[in-house]
């Protein structure tokens, strides 16, 4: 560049105690002092004199070689004939502002079907991203059904680049936590699939890319800005450019899609807040009538003011921080009965109560079992002969993950390599191998096999995050591998203790009434439906106990 030549620039003035600060406004929290109530001013124009390097060339550059890495990755996505949708992201900027960034952009967030993960997977890997592990614990991981997103970067010449591959429109923050309870999860779901459904393409620089329709965008913008706790300039500048794109007297169809779309995933509380920041700093045009039908109690209007009052979109906190602001607001605006949003606090009490009771009673289950053992085998040496009272086998569990299962012995030793010897025994259709009056029991195997009690160490695997209390039951290995395809969706949760073929009479069903009942009950997986089925286990045990 030359010297003596005009940059447009973005900084903002601050005053401190001594001497002006200047800063991007889009990372002001770098020193303490920079507060919104400090600004001074802004400087639109640096007329550089000196061979230094501007900040503006280092963004130009910056957002080529990212520009780049992105169009590298869409090529294989159109080529592929994945469906996809850019979210937010250089694309966007340039698409909405005919401008190069004024701030750097690092990442970029695609949003996919999860059913094309591995392909997705394939082709970052072959372009040199390597995934990046999530933040989340495995009880947080296990409370999920499938991941929400993940994180793939790759080392540049300069700087890493990142791309966040969404498997669902994610606005909460997960990283502390199931949040989206607070949120009807098949609506999360089904608005993924009307972005993707509605998905539509345009060109910047001669190349073609799939973005959100216009009403999309505009809302899921809007709940990106909730996301952030209405912080951040920059996001608040893209929705305003987005926003001005549609002409409010040419196209009033389009305000009436934003305004149904927000309306029928009931997103009103959720987005209010960021629509009237929106006018507050960069007085938007939009129809009066808009926020006005939004359908909103008065008493949340009164509390997104009084929020919007106590902060402003220059302060930006941590993201921890950030989260636990957010679930407030989530608890706040949430369209759920308050029954279901205070359940969401007291659950863990309940659960962990539950799990205090059980535990003692667990205990006491254990010395019992280990004293009938003993007694049953009063002649033989038990350590002697390697008896191990409780032992792990391979099994396949979500997403046909192998982990090791833990059981309590109930069969002789050597017991697995007598199974072909004693196939012709089989009672079962299909790959799997069950005998109900099976000769490797031991004396008390058959009663604790048949009561259940085997069952107890799998505890140790639902600590570990293997197993849930219930869900389709983990096969072998070997028998895994042989399930039909048709059947795959089985393996999509976490496998249980007990499950619906537990309660309908195990011995009775065939090998495919089996599956059919395992995959009714992924596609109709909630907590109710758990719950219903370990009382009837609870029943059913009770009764076999008793009969034995």
């Amino acid at each position: 560049a030359k010297t003596n030549q005009t940059y447009i620039t973005h900084r903002v003035i601050y005053k401190g105690k001594n001497h002006l600060i200047t800063k991007g406004d889009n990372n002001p929290s770098v020193d303490p002092i920079t507060k919104s109530k400090n600004i001074v001013g802004r400087v639109y124009q640096i007329k550089r004199k000196r061979k230094l390097l501007h900040p503006d060339t280092i963004y130009l550059s910056q957002s080529t070689q990212y520009f780049d890495a992105i169009t590298k990755c869409i090529h294989q996505l159109n080529h592929q004939n994945i469906p996809y949708v850019l979210l937010k992201g250089l694309i966007l900027h340039l698409y909405y502002t005919n401008a190069h960034p004024r701030r750097r952009y690092l990442d970029y967030d695609i949003l996919v079907d999860y059913k094309d993960h591995k392909k997705i997977d394939h082709i970052l890997t072959q372009l040199g991203y390597v995934k990046k592990d999530d933040s989340m614990s495995s009880f947080q991981r296990r409370l999920l059904d499938k991941p929400i997103e993940v994180t793939y970067v790759k080392e540049s010449s300069t700087f890493p680049i990142a791309v966040d591959i969404h498997f669902e429109p994610v606005f909460m923050m997960t990283q502390i936590g199931r949040l989206d309870e607070l949120y009807d999860q098949k609506k999360i779901a089904a608005l993924g699939e009307l972005f993707l459904k509605n998905r539509r393409i345009v060109k910047v620089h001669n190349f073609s890319y799939h973005i959100l329709s216009t009403a999309h965008l505009v809302a899921y913008l809007a709940l990106h800005f909730f996301h952030h706790n209405f912080r951040g300039t920059h996001r608040l500048e893209l929705l305003d450019a987005v926003i001005r794109k549609i002409p409010l007297k040419k196209h009033p169809e389009e305000w009436s899609e934003v305004s149904s779309l927000i309306q029928d995933f009931h997103l009103d509380g959720f987005v209010y807040g960021s629509f009237v920041t929106l006018r507050q700093y960069f007085h938007t045009p939009f129809p009066k009538s808009f926020l006005q039908n939004l359908h909103i109690p008065p008493c949340q209007i009164q509390y997104a003011q009084h929020y919007l009052k106590q902060n402003t979109v220059f302060e930006i906190k941590s993201r921890a921080q950030e989260g636990k602001q957010l679930f407030t607001n989530l608890f706040y605006l949430s369209p759920k009965p308050w029954v279901t949003k205070i359940w969401v606090f007291t659950k863990p009490i309940v659960v962990y109560m539950i799990i205090l009771s059980a535990y003692s009673k667990i205990s006491l289950s254990f010395l019992y079992v280990w004293y009938l053992i003993r007694q049953k085998n009063k002649n033989i040496d038990i350590l002697a002969n390697h008896f191990v009272f409780i032992f792990s086998q391979p099994r396949l569990g979500q997403y046909k993950k192998p982990f090791r299962i833990y059981k309590i012995r109930t069969m002789v030793l050597g017991a697995e390599n007598m199974k072909h010897e004693l196939m012709s025994l089989n009672e079962r259709t299909g790959p799997v191998f069950k005998i109900r009056n099976d000769p490797r029991y031991t004396t008390v195997g058959k009663f604790l096999s048949h009561a259940g009690l085997d069952e107890l160490p799998q505890l140790i695997n639902i600590i570990k995050g293997e197993m849930a209390f219930v869900g389709p039951r983990p096969f072998p290995i070997n028998e895994a591998t042989q399930v039909p395809e048709k059947y795959k969706k089985r393996f999509s949760v976490l496998p249980g203790i007990t499950s619906s073929w537990v309660i309908h009479g195990q011995g009775k069903l065939t090998f495919d009434q089996w599956m059919e009942l395992d995959c009714e009950y992924v596609k109709n997986k909630s907590w109710i439906t758990d719950v219903k089925i370990g009382l009837k286990t609870v029943i059913l045990l009770a009764k076999l106990t008793l009969t034995k």
